[in-house]
């Protein structure tokens, strides 16, 4: 747990401005009393200091649902994409990747945890094994948000950042995320794995959700040797890859509109 919080703290001091140093220094001496005393979860302190100072600010319209420096971060923001075939994740980022994204949420009570997902998966067959997809839009800071006095008005005094009356400009960039990754349980059976691609297993947002209907399809290569398979993204899917040897496979899920690419999420599993 204490090198989640050193490289949380970290992250949000590079680039910041004083203000947001000051709530660093506070959020990091609650974390040393929370350790010692074992009783308070540091980074869920952190993630709910944040979405206290950052929750009730305005944002621009069309609305959405998560802000990126509303939750501390223990992935890399190169993953933050939705078109990046060069970056692979897996499993376990996937779900940490979730998980902050649960805590960027400014409702988080209609989304399942990352705990939930996790119990869902393992009360599956052991041979069937989800493909899971987050898709959400999302906002996060201009590098200058912080660190001027353009978009916010700041009291350090009393620790509370307010919008700035009569701002015209927006202190928010917005960016699209697109992960997938099989979501094995330790109950899986490599040798006989059966994908499960389904509405169920796709956890997007309300701007997102026109992408699974059609004429959207998602074209997934399960790495078995047997090239891309097609599926509609509104029905049950199931496939039964023809692995003929164990270790690892590149995964590709890729969000197709008439053979045009639109999202792609690579990822490497062991099977």
């Amino acid at each position: 747990m204490k090198k989640i919080i050193a490289k949380t703290t970290a992250l949000l001091l590079l680039g910041k401005g004083d203000f947001l140093k000051v709530l660093t220094l506070v959020f990091t001496m609650m974390f040393s009393f929370g350790l010692n005393a074992q009783t308070v979860d540091p980074l869920r302190t952190l993630n709910n200091n944040l979405r206290v100072k950052f929750g009730g600010l305005l944002r621009p319209m069309p609305t959405k649902e998560y802000n990126y420096d509303m939750a501390g971060h223990q992935t890399e923001k190169t993953q933050w994409t939705n078109l990046n075939p060069k970056t692979f994740i897996n499993t376990d980022i996937w779900y940490k990747m979730y998980l902050e994204t649960y805590f960027m949420a400014f409702d988080t009570l209609p989304l399942l945890t990352d705990e939930a997902i996790f119990n869902n998966v393992a009360n599956l067959n052991a041979n069937e094994v989800p493909i899971g997809i987050r898709d959400i839009d999302y906002y996060y800071f201009k590098s200058d948000a912080l660190n001027t006095n353009k978009y916010f008005d700041f009291d350090i005094i009393n620790n509370i950042i307010t919008d700035k009356p009569g701002r015209v400009v927006s202190p928010f960039l917005t960016k699209n995320l697109f992960i997938a990754a099989p979501l094995y349980s330790s109950t899986n059976d490599a040798s006989n794995t059966k994908f499960i691609i389904d509405p169920s297993w796709i956890f997007k947002d309300l701007a997102n959700a026109n992408y699974y209907t059609l004429p959207y399809q998602l074209k997934i290569n399960f790495g078995d040797g047997t090239g891309f398979h097609f599926f509609n993204p509104s029905l049950s899917n199931s496939y039964i890859a023809n692995y003929t040897t164990l270790g690892e496979k590149e995964i590709d899920v890729q969000l197709i509109q008439d053979g045009q690419l639109i999202k792609q999420s690579k990822n490497l599993s062991s099977v």
